[in-house]
């Protein structure tokens, strides 16, 4: 169960942004020139994305084992974690339309980055904890 809970995490925040990073380039090769596809595209994933991670999210503690006021501080900390990803999402398909060395960080902006992206993780962590399964009572013959 650890390791679903774990996996589960880094799959949803660790492939999502790359396939949300994916698509505004392959729209720049598609649309060459075209810089609406992609401000469209900046509108667009974020805003998907930030709706499918929800609705996974809730499902996921609403289906936990973990008690009501628990699954109520999951679900806020489920909804700041997408809040600071949506926007990183919007950077990141942003970035494809910057000039080159725009987004040239030196090591305090790493640092930064780093730290963000660490935090976002303990709140998805925390909001997807499966919690403890109920043990189950041995039955009487």
């Amino acid at each position: 169960m650890w390791k679903l809970w774990i996996s589960r995490v880094f799959r949803w925040d660790g492939l999502l942004p790359i396939a949300i990073l994916l698509i505004p380039l392959a729209l720049r090769l598609l649309f060459p020139n075209q810089r609406w596809a992609i401000e469209l595209a900046s509108v667009v994933l974020p805003i998907g994305g930030f709706a499918i991670r929800l609705l996974v999210g809730y499902h996921f503690i609403n289906t936990n084992h973990c008690n009501k006021s628990f699954q109520i501080l999951q679900a806020w900390l489920l909804v700041a974690g997408l809040a600071m990803m949506t926007l990183l999402d919007c950077v990141i398909i942003l970035s494809v339309l910057m000039p080159k060395g725009a987004l040239a960080m030196n090591a305090f902006d790493i640092a930064m980055s780093a730290g963000l992206y660490a935090l976002y993780l303990l709140l998805m962590i925390v909001a997807m904890y499966p919690g403890i399964a109920p043990i189950e009572k041995p039955r009487v013959k």
